[in-house]
Order: structure tokens, then sequence, then C-alpha cells
């Protein structure tokens, strides 16, 4: 007996079944029948699963390949993000595995006799990133498929159980040591470091006190970029260190004010007289500033309205709290950006604004970007409501993001897509009589003139709101979907007669309206000639469409993997183009890809945005990852870094977390009190052997942690030496692993600190146990614990945006580890806590405990 799952699939090309077959006896056969409809080219990629990597790291594997017998061991982490270089094994008709849960063979029959597995722990792409994981199937290299043949791949999983290890009952002591310390938590820490990193910075110990007598000092006469730059800064010392200081300009200034004087040269006399007296010179580049902060004044001089703009960015990462206020940290900097365009791409929506304002004011303009493309598809356009949906954006809020974006100096870009992707068009069934392949509307027909009618009329208004210098008017991926050309009249030309007609059609109208076109490059690339992103059909189609492409289109140039070099930059410059690195999420592709644009000559970067094209604060709990990587790519935009990202000295996510929830300054410490966790720890950190820890080995263990009396973050913890409570877990090595854990508290705190991690990793969004913080038997409060939200495995650098980072070490193997902090703040502090109680849900990602510390009034 068992069950059976069956999926049909088929369109005019390709017909497919899949049929999976779950039997009592712990089998899985899945079977995969496809056959092609048309003789046409094709190849196929198939995934029969992903094998999560904490099942079987370190563990033994076997099996039979196109070379022979194969074993070994699975290692613990990643070695390439190459698919070839990262296989396993070669391509293989058995595998098994040792896992920890249950003993797994896989064998292979069919017209596909082997299958291939490697370790996507480091590849870039989006499904990748989810979980770490294996990825097995066929399709590395493609399979070629034959017109006239039905294909069958069957592939059986038998799983073998393993006896698993109970959990052992809660911990539950009556009582246990608590000892009372004092500055259990520090006031906020400064960073030492300036996002993005300046060209030049010398810190001294000499602050710049802002006292009663301290106040911001304009050129006469200020603009509204001097009034924004001073607003600016007393909006962070109001809203994250609780004083405000006054504004004045430099002939109304009185005698004894202790100085912030800020400007360009010649507009502020106070601020001419202090860079004379200490031979301060701004930078003779672009958006570059100087900075000086020492005891008696600081001073601000941009090289222009941007660069003074640019360096009260940077002032505003000085500022540190005092016992009643903030100080300037004492520092002399000279900067510039080395990329003349730094930006980001956005989407819109109707809730959209107050999210993009946010991310203007705190993300964009924090951190330097001077350039915003807005893809504004899905506009209520007043030409044409019949596409507008419930979400659509109106012109309104439209125009105030514009609007809002210029002030910060942002450059802002419309893109509204054309011939490809042009799925807006389409909204509620509508202008079907335009689309290219009715069918599967994604395109417009360029032989029709009524394509040309709607996309002036949209394109116009367009014009009309943004009033820009350049138009981005897509045109990525244009074949990727339905036919095309399918059209009677567009079958008769080639893709590139279609696409190179069309460019030059939007081209010629945008110059006649004195504005530039900029479009995504990929069309114009073919697959040996980029890491990624090439989607001309052949060589000579990619070479033919940039031999006839205008020069002066600007060529936003998308790559998305990590590589060592991009040629398509150099591929666009030699013909005369602009070029924009675009990249995505994936710090090392944007750290790779930004040095090999700079090298290359590109003209600037933009850090592309694929959350969706209705955009909110909602975003940011599914798509984290890519909102605080606007961050990575601010910092390799400006400088010339040569820095991995995993060597920032700083963590990008907990970078925009704590900027984005702008949390008040604590201007004095909070004394408070440790719990002694020795007692029930039971998990050793490191050894000799392969019994401590998660029993890796002692290259892969945790010590390189120093433990006993540690500060992190400000915060004082207690650990057990070399130790730690491991609650139980699916995948735990022998041992007593207890559920959970009750520690009697029965005192007051303002709030509870838990330094934490998990064994293992698990697919982001599991929920892996719970903190419960109890004030009576009938009063509680519960913080779940959620795997990528606020714990995640000692290994996995996963973001965790409501658990910033503690601590940042290296195994002996050289892997990245990492431990996560849980800050938890009562709300009720007067009310003296029972007890709180740490329990695991059971996962693989089993709940980890190295100290918990709490702090009083």
């Amino acid at each position: 007996g068992g069950k059976i799952v069956k999926v049909a699939m088929q369109n005019e090309t390709f017909a497919a079944e899949y049929r999976v077959t779950m039997l009592e006896s712990d089998e899985v056969i899945i079977d995969l029948g496809y056959r092609l409809l048309r003789d046409v080219p094709a190849e196929i990629e198939y995934c029969v699963g992903y094998i999560p990597a904490s099942l079987i790291v370190g563990l033994p594997y076997e099996a039979d390949t196109v070379e022979g017998r194969k074993s070994g061991v699975t290692p613990y982490f990643a070695k390439s993000a190459d698919h070839f270089e990262a296989m396993l094994v070669p391509p293989f008709k058995r595998l098994s595995f040792k896992s920890r849960l249950a003993d797994i063979e896989m064998t292979v029959s069919g017209d596909q006799p082997n299958l291939i597995i490697f370790d996507a722990r480091r590849d870039p792409q989006a499904w990748a990133r989810e979980a770490p994981v294996f990825w097995c199937g066929m399709g590395v290299p493609p399979e070629q498929v034959k017109f006239g043949k039905e294909y069958h791949v069957v592939t059986t999983i038998k799983f073998t159980d393993r006896a698993g290890i109970p959990a052992k009952p809660e911990i539950a002591p009556e009582t246990v040591n608590i000892k009372m310390v004092r500055d259990a938590k520090l006031p906020t820490e400064h960073l030492p470091n300036i996002i993005p990193e300046p060209k030049s910075v010398q810190f001294d110990e000499q602050d710049f006190v802002i006292k009663g007598n301290a106040a911001i000092v304009l050129p006469d006469g200020p603009t509204a970029d001097d009034w924004l730059n001073a607003d600016i800064l007393n909006e962070e010392l109001r809203d994250i260190y609780g004083i405000e200081i006054p504004v004045t300009t430099a002939s109304k200034m009185k005698p004894g004010t202790k100085v912030i004087a800020i400007g360009e040269a010649g507009r502020n006399s106070v601020l001419d007289y202090l860079c004379s007296k200490v031979g301060i010179e701004a930078p003779p580049h672009d958006e570059g500033y100087a900075l000086k902060a020492c005891p008696e004044f600081v001073a601000i001089l941009g090289k222009d309205t941007r660069g003074t703009f640019y360096g009260v960015q940077t002032l505003l990462q000085l500022l540190k709290p005092t016992v009643d206020g903030a100080s300037v940290r004492g520092a002399l900097v000279n900067d510039w950006p080395t990329m003349r365009i730094r930006g980001a791409h956005v989407f819109i929506g109707n809730e959209a604004k107050p999210f993009l304002e946010k991310m203007i004011r705190r993300i964009f303009a924090r951190h330097k970007m001077n350039y915003l493309i807005i893809e504004a598809d899905y506009t209520k356009w007043e030409t044409h409501p019949e596409i507008w949906l419930p979400w659509s954006t109106s012109k309104q809020d439209l125009k105030e993001i514009i609007d809002y974006a210029r002030l910060h100096h942002m450059e802002v870009v419309p893109l509204v897509q054309s011939l490809g992707h042009s799925e807006w068009m389409f909204a509620n069934g509508s202008n079907l009589d335009i689309a290219e392949d009715p069918e599967h509307p994604y395109g417009y027909c360029p032989s029709k003139p009524e394509s040309y009618k709607f996309i002036f009329e949209i394109y116009s208004e367009a014009l009309e709101l943004f009033r820009p210098k350049v138009f981005h008017i897509g045109h990525d991926e244009v074949t990727m979907r339905g036919r095309f050309p399918h059209d009677e009249v567009c079958s008769k030309h080639t893709v590139s007669e279609l696409f190179l007609k069309d460019v030059k059609t939007l081209y010629d109208w945008f110059k006649a309206r004195g504005v530039r076109t900029m479009m995504w490059g990929d069309m114009m690339l073919y697959k040996t000639e980029t890491p990624d992103a090439g989607w001309a059909e052949s060589l000579e189609a990619a070479q033919e469409r940039r031999r006839e492409l205008p020069s002066d289109i600007i060529i936003a140039d998308w790559h998305y993997c990590a590589a060592p070099d991009f040629p398509s930059v150099r591929l666009f410059k030699e013909k005369g183009h602009e070029v924009l690195a675009c990249t995505w999420y994936n710090p090392k592709n944007i750290a790779d890809f930004a040095r090999s644009a700079k090298k290359d000559g590109a003209d600037g970067l933009i850090q592309t945005l694929w959350s969706g094209y209705n955009i909110s604060e909602k975003c940011l709990k599914d798509q984290f990852q890519q909102y605080h990587a606007y961050i990575v790519a601010a910092e390799y935009a400006w400088n010339d870094s040569r820095l991995a990202v995993e060597e920032l000295p700083y963590t990008p996510a907990d970078e925009f977390t704590a900027l984005w929830k702008r949390e008040r300054a604590e201007h004095s410490s909070r004394n408070g009190f440790v719990v002694d966790l020795s007692p029930f720890a039971n998990v050793a950190m490191s050894a000799e052997d392969t019994n401590a820890w998660v029993g890796y080995g002692p290259e892969h263990d945790l010590r390189s942690f120093k433990t006993g009396t540690v500060r992190l973050r400000g915060v004082e913890f207690e650990v057990p030496v070399n130790k730690a409570l491991m609650l139980w877990g699916a995948m735990n090595p022998d041992g007593n692993w207890p559920s959970g854990i009750r520690i009697p508290l029965d005192r007051t705190a303002e709030g509870l600190a838990f330094l934490m991690a998990t064994g293992w990793s698990t697919e982001k969004g599991e929920n892996v146990g719970r903190i419960e913080i109890r004030w009576s038997d009938t009063e509680s409060m519960v913080l779940d614990l959620v795997y990528g939200e606020n714990v995640a495995a000692w290994n996995d650098p996963i973001p965790t945006p409501s658990a910033p980072t503690a601590w940042v070490g290296k195994t002996q193997a050289g892997e990245r580890v990492t431990l996560r902090m849980i800050n938890w703040q009562n709300p009720y502090p007067e009310r003296p806590i029972r007890s709180v109680e740490i329990t695991s849900s059971g996962t693989e990602a089993c709940p980890v405990v190295f100290g918990i510390t709490g702090f009083v009034q």
C-alpha cells in the first residue's frame, strides 16, 4: 500500500508527467516522464530534490559512480560556488548516506542512468539561500532532449530509520545561583567605523561635547539644502540622544558658541575661518568633503552641496551618548566617492510611500547613495485605468516619493518595462490585442502601431510626472516567456531585427524630448561571454545587437552571481556606452562585481530589488536579505575596499536593523545580574576528539570563543567555562538532552539578554523553540525562537534581524561562526519575574544557551 501523487504539465512544445509513489516500506519512487511535442532544440534540467546539509555533513557516504565505487565523509563546509567543483561525487547510479535521522539510499534508472549531486551552500541563487542544502538531479550541464523519444527517469529513495535520541525531562531546579553585577550593560556602544569606509580617517580621543552653548552654524542666506543638513542633524540628536541644539547663521552667531559649522568654501565665513585656522581643504573631487571634530568645534566642508550633505551623514555616525546628551568623536576625515553613480532600484505600491521615505532617509542617504531607479509599471496611469490594480500606486504618492528622493540628493530615473516583462500592460485581461502572444501575455507586439500608441501614452505621463534626465525602458529577458516572435508579421523577422527596431523606436522618441535612454544589457550578451545573464540566442546575435545599438544608451548590466570577472562591462564600454553594474542581494556578488566593474571603468553601481511589485514594510520580514544588501552595495560603490564581505568591521544586517528601529541611546550603565548556567551546561565547546560540541571534531568547534566572564555588545555574560546548555533536537548526537529548562528568578528586571545559537540549521521561519517569561501562574509572555529571525546556527551566516550579532569568530578550519543576542524589554519592570523557561520544539535546530543576563533600574 501507499500513496501516489501525479502532476501533468504540457505546453505547445513540451509535455511531462511527474509521479511520486510513497510506499509504506519507507520508500519513495519518483518517476519523471517527458517528451518534446515539436522538433526544436531543447535541454532539460531536473532537480530530484534538496538534501539538508545538516543531515549529512561530517557523516559517511558511499556511491556507485561513472568512475567506480566512491566513499568518503560529507565535507563540513562548501569549498566552491561552482557546481562542478562542488560535486560531492561523480555522476552516480546509487548513493547512500548515514544521515543524522536515517540511513538514506538513492538509486536511479531509466533513460538517464546517472544523477549528480553538488554542495549548494555557497551557490548565490535565491533557492540556495533559503537553507543550506545539497542539490540532487540531472542537467549540470543540461541534458539534450530529442524529438520523437519519450523519456523516463526513475529515482528511488529508501529510508531506514535509526533510533533517535529521546528528550530528557525539562530541567527545573528550585534555585539557581544568580550573581548581582555592576555595569551589567554599558551605555550604547559607539561603533568605531564609518559606513561606507572613508578614503582617509584619523580618530583621536578629544571629543566635541555638545553642551548648552552648542549651535549649528549655516551660511548666511541658507538654502533648502542647508536647512536639510541642520534638520537631519537635529533629528538624530532629538530622536536618539534626547537633545536638540539651536540653528543660526554665520553673521548671527553669538560669541562663545560651540560651533558645528556646515557648508561649502566661500559661503560660510565661520566655516572658512575654522578651516583656514587648522588647514582643512575640501578634496578636489565631486561629492567630496572634509570633516574635523575636536573639542573646540566641528567643521564640515563640502566640495559641493552633495559633498556637504555626505559630510553630515558621516557626522551622524560619529555621535555617541554622554551622561546627559551626546558628543562627537574626535576625527579628521577626508572623503570622496570612487564610483560616480551609487544607486538603488526599488518598486512601489499603495503602501510604499512611508516605507520608501524611511528607506531614503535612513538607508540610502545615510550611506551616500545618489541615484534611485523607481520601477513604476503599476502606477495609476490616467490614460489607461483599465490596468489599475487594487494596490497600484497613485500618481500623487509617486510624486511625493520622487520629490523626497531629490530632496536627499538622489537623481531619480523612472523604469517602465516594455517589450519584455510587460505583464503590467495586460492586467485585468486588458490590451490582449497588442500582446505578441495573447495566450501568454508577456510583451507587446512590435509590429503593431497600437503597441506604440499605448506605450507612448504611458511614457508621456511618466515624463510629465518624473521630469527625468534618463528613462529606463527595461527590455530584459524578452524571450523568457511566451512565444517571441509569434505574431504573423513578427514571425517573418529575427529576434534581433524586432529587438533593435523596437529599441531604436523608443530611443528616437526619448531623444526628441531631450531624455536619455537606459536599458538592461542581458539581451545583448551570449552565455559564453558572461558568467550569467546572457539572454541572446547566439554569439552572433549578441554581437549584432551591440554593434547596432546607439552608443549613448546607458546599459544597466545586471549579473547576480559571484565571479572574479565580469567581461560584459568591457564589451559595452568598448562600444562607447555608459555602464552601470547592477547587483542583487548576495554579498559576494556585490563585492566581486563592484571590484571588476571599477577595474573596467564602469560608471556606477545599482543595487537591484526583486521583492515583489507591491512593496511595503511587510517585505522586511520575508525579504530582509534583499534590503540590508543596500548597505553592502553602498560600501563597495563608495570606496576602493578590497576587504571580503566577511572581513567588514560590521554586520550589514545589524546596521540596517539599528537604523530602521532608531532606538533611543542609553546614556548610562545599568546594573543587573547574571545567571550561573554551569550546573546545567551539558556540552563542551571544544575537545581534541569528536565528542565535543556537535561532533564535528576539533577543527569545527567553538574553541575560539573565550568563556567565563565576557562582555559582548556592552552586556556582561557569565558563560560556563568551555561549556553551554544544549537542548534536545532531532539531530543531537548521543547524550542527555533536556527538552527545556525553567530558571527561577523571583526578582524584577527591566530586561533580559540571552546569548544563544542553535546546533544545526533549518529552514528560515521554522519555530525551533520558545522563551516564556512568567510573572505568575496566569500571566506570562512567550517569545518564539524563529530560525532566521532571532536565532540561527552557530555556523550559519544568515541574518537575524531581531537578534544582533554578539560575537564572530572562526573555527580552526577557517569557517565563520556567530553567536547572537536576544534582547527582551520587560513591559512590566516593576513586577517580579517568577521564572524564565526556555524549551525546544524538537526540530533539527536545537537551541543552545550560553548565557543569561538581566538589567535592573
